[in-house]
């Protein structure tokens, strides 16, 4: 008889195990964000008397439970589950419909879903260039991963290593930017960094261009004095509102101590160029004038005075060249020396300008013959 009786009491028990049902009814798998709440949904069916519904989060190797109740035949159940940070990563639920000896009658898993702190941060400018001194407004919205917006939160904007805050309204922000009158041309960067209450953090960047405005020209010299013949190197710059050169070229003018145009050429801007300087290169001050549109600026030099001649003795002819950039006007004194060691001396007058020459008939002064002859200290030796 207790045979029966065990026997008939196992049956029940396999038939509320294999007649029990866990219906999930209302479960979105997606994403979610921390502080979100994740809706579960379903109902029982098919047991007799009461049961304990256990319904676990299974979030990597962590397994949590979340609920625990009493439930019995037809009983639906609503379970709002809040993410949480150790639930980030993949998770799923695991429902279990366990008896008063905590046998499991039914069991259901549903399906994955995964919790992130990731916020979309979407973001743009007013602009896509703009010029120094002026405005740039940034805007854009923080969403959730589901792409629903944020409802309350900050962000921090950084721009050229200063951040900004700017609070979120709906899920929006906005934050105008008075940029600099000496900001740098080129692309600037704003990261943007945005945070809700709940702890989800999200990061983006927007882009734009800083014109560059030309505010000045400069010019550049190796020195600021030269002799006739020397080299000089010069360089032109276009100054923008930081102090950048622009590339580009501009005009360049030479004019000598008389105002005369010396030279007229294009210059690279922020590249040397030369400029060779004659062996009669005029003494004084010399402009060298750069221009760029409106912009204009010259630069000063002086070439220094050098007072010089050249002897040639050709036969009986003897030239004299006055190789300095002044005009030669002192008396030129002729030594000549022949083979008895008779002495002559020739002073002729001069006036000569640069690179003028005055040719000497030595025949007509002396008699004929070989003779060593000396101007101003340079000898030369020739026959008369």
């Amino acid at each position: 008889m207790k045979k029966i009786v065990l026997l008939l009491f196992i049956a029940v028990l396999f038939s509320n195990i294999a007649n029990a049902e866990i219906e999930i009814t209302g479960f979105e798998s997606e994403k979610y964000n921390l502080g979100d709440s994740i809706e579960l949904e379903g109902y029982i069916r098919d047991i007799e008397g009461f049961a304990t519904l256990e319904i676990n989060s299974n979030c990597g190797n962590v397994s949590k439970m979340v609920h625990l109740s009493t439930v019995k035949d037809g009983d639906e159940f609503d379970v709002t589950v809040p993410a949480k940070e150790s639930m980030l990563g993949g998770c799923n639920f695991k429902i279990n419909l366990k008896d008063d000896e905590t046998n499991v009658l039914e069991t259901s898993d549903s399906e994955s879903f995964s919790v992130t702190k990731e916020l979309r941060v979407e973001g743009e400018t007013n602009v896509l260039s703009q010029k120094p001194g002026e405005q740039v407004i940034v805007k854009g919205v923080i969403r959730k991963e589901n792409g629903i917006r944020v409802e309350s939160g900050s962000v921090a904007l950084t721009l050229n290593n200063k951040v900004y805050a700017s609070g979120l309204s709906n899920g929006a922000f906005s934050y105008t930017f008075n940029l600099p009158s000496d900001i740098g041309s080129g692309i600037r960067t704003v990261e943007i960094k945005a945070r809700d209450l709940e702890g989800n953090e999200g990061r983006g960047n927007v882009e734009f261009k800083v014109l560059s405005v030309p505010e000045g020209l400069g010019i550049e010299l190796d020195k600021d004095s030269y002799k006739p013949k020397d080299r000089v190197l010069a360089t032109v710059y276009l100054n923008d509102q930081s102090g950048k050169n622009i590339e580009g070229s501009s005009t360049v003018q030479l004019e000598d101590p008389e105002g005369n145009e010396e030279l007229s050429r294009v210059a690279d801007n922020g590249n040397d160029f030369e400029i060779f300087l004659s062996s009669v290169a005029l003494p004084g001050t010399w402009i060298l004038e750069a221009q760029n549109n409106d912009l204009k600026i010259d630069k000063k030099f002086y070439v220094e005075e050098v007072k010089d001649k050249e002897v040639r003795l050709e036969g009986d002819k003897l030239s004299i060249i006055n190789t300095g950039n002044v005009k030669f006007e002192d008396p030129i004194q002729i030594d000549l020396v022949n083979e008895n060691g008779e002495e002559y001396t020739v002073i002729k007058k001069t006036s000569l300008k640069p690179n003028q020459t005055i040719v000497v008939d030595l025949k007509g002064e002396v008699p004929w013959g070989a003779y060593d002859v000396s101007v101003g200290g340079s000898l030369i030796t020739g026959n008369v």
